[in-house]
């Protein structure tokens, strides 16, 4: 069974791919929303519609062309404020570009609001 995040990503990543304007997702869960979230703050993506039914929910996503790739980490590594940079080097393109994205007491943040908070936390995964 897949986890729901990276089923989350492989469907977005597969709908950007063909050039779709949006794309449902059946799985969400409460690490799902966040991260679409984020992505949507950081202007990857458009609007988020959350269709309540009596399972687990329907989310459609609104893609804007923007996002490159999306993916999930699992396991979810744990990783010091120390590692995170080093970590972030290897799964982004370029310094300046794209999000790596954690879950630590502080909620879940991005590397830069990690590197300013001085805390590190679990990885949940990138968007670029």
């Amino acid at each position: 069974m897949m986890n729901k995040l990276t089923a989350t990503c492989k469907a977005i990543n597969n709908a950007n791919r063909r050039g779709k304007k949006s794309v449902l997702i059946r799985f969400t869960d409460k690490i799902t929303r966040p991260f679409l979230e984020k992505m949507q703050k950081c202007g990857y993506i458009g609007n988020i519609t959350y269709i309540k039914d009596n399972r687990e929910g329907k989310v459609v996503v609104e893609l804007t062309g923007r996002l490159n790739k999306c993916g999930s980490i699992c396991p979810n590594y744990h990783l010091k404020f120390n590692d995170v940079e080093s970590f972030r080097s290897k799964l982004l393109p370029a310094r300046q570009f794209g999000h790596l994205i954690l879950t630590c007491d502080k909620g879940i943040i991005d590397h830069n609001e990690a590197i300013t908070y001085n805390t590190g936390g679990m990885v949940l995964g990138y968007f670029y």
